[in-house]
């Protein structure tokens, strides 16, 4: 093989592994901003007891940060979803009011 030839192998071989990492890491960043878009805070709810206000994008989120803040059953109080932005990018913000136990 030439020199030229060895050299462009090579480089092709750099720019798979490249793109390959970038590509891992793409997706990392984007399973943290799902993780981190999941919010949850105590607050004292209509009846005067402990209730979790949780926030999310998506309400399926919601639903699995309940479970694992309640540690198993709750139950929903009420629900809210908001969008945002202009057209072309817009932002969906959901908000689940839940109780935990049954």
């Amino acid at each position: 093989m030439t020199s030229f030839a060895t050299n462009l192998t090579s480089k092709n071989q750099v720019g798979k592994k490249l793109i390959s990492h970038l590509s891992f890491l793409s997706l990392a960043v984007l399973s943290l901003a799902v993780v981190a878009c999941q919010t949850s805070q105590p607050i004292t709810g209509p009846d005067g007891t402990e209730h979790q206000l949780i926030g999310c994008s998506a309400i399926e989120y919601c639903y699995q940060k309940a479970t694992a803040v309640c540690a198993g059953p709750y139950k929903i109080i009420n629900t809210n979803s908001e969008v945002s932005g202009s057209e072309g990018s817009t932002y969906t913000t959901v908000k689940l009011l839940v109780k935990c136990g049954k």
